[in-house]
C-alpha cells in the first residue's frame, strides 16, 4: 500500500465574528476493504473503517481535560459503552495527544470499536476519531493508528 500525502483544506467563508467554527473531515476506506465477520449473517452495506478529524477552538488547555470530558459525556449518552484502555500518543510531527479505545453496540447485530483521540495546538482542539466493526478491533492500534498519527496541523 503506497501513501500520498492528503492536504486537508476547508477553504473560505466570510462567516460572522460571533459564530464558531468547526470543522470535520471524514476518510473512508475502499468498500473491498469492509471485511464481514464469517460468524455474522453478511449485511446490506459492510461497515467500512473511518477516520474522522474535527477541529474547533479548544475549550480545554490539554488533550487529559479533553478526553476526561468525552469519557463522562460518553457515560451518559452511551451506556452500553465497554472501555478498551486509554494511553497517550506521540504524533509523528513530535505532538502530544491522549486517546481511549471504546466498544459499543451500534445495531442489534452490529458492535463497533472506536479509538478517540484528542490534541491541542495552540488555541486548537483536534479530535480524530477511528472507527471499525469491533471484529477488527485490532487495527485501532496498528495500521490505522499508524495512519492517525500523521496527522499534523
Amino acid at each position: 500500500m503506497s501513501n500520498d500525502t492528503f492536504k486537508l483544506s476547508t477553504g473560505t467563508l466570510d462567516v460572522p465574528e460571533t459564530w464558531e467554527v468547526r470543522t470535520q473531515v471524514t476518510l473512508l476506506e475502499p468498500e473491498d476493504k469492509a471485511l464481514v465477520d464469517p460468524k455474522l449473517p453478511p449485511p446490506a452495506s459492510p461497515p467500512r473503517a473511518n477516520l474522522v478529524i474535527s477541529r474547533h477552538a479548544a475549550a480545554n488547555t490539554n488533550p487529559a481535560e479533553a478526553l476526561r470530558d468525552f469519557l463522562k459525556s460518553s457515560a451518559r449518552e452511551i451506556p452500553q459503552f465497554k472501555l478498551l484502555g486509554q494511553e497517550s500518543v506521540e504524533f509523528h510531527d513530535g505532538g502530544q495527544g491522549e486517546s481511549v479505545a471504546l466498544t459499543f453496540p451500534a445495531t442489534a447485530t452490529v458492535q463497533l470499536a472506536q479509538r478517540h483521540v484528542f490534541r491541542v495546538d495552540d488555541d486548537t482542539m483536534t479530535q480524530i476519531v477511528i472507527t471499525v466493526d469491533a471484529y477488527r478491533v485490532d487495527e485501532l492500534d496498528t495500521t490505522l493508528m499508524e495512519l492517525l498519527k500523521s496527522f499534523h496541523p
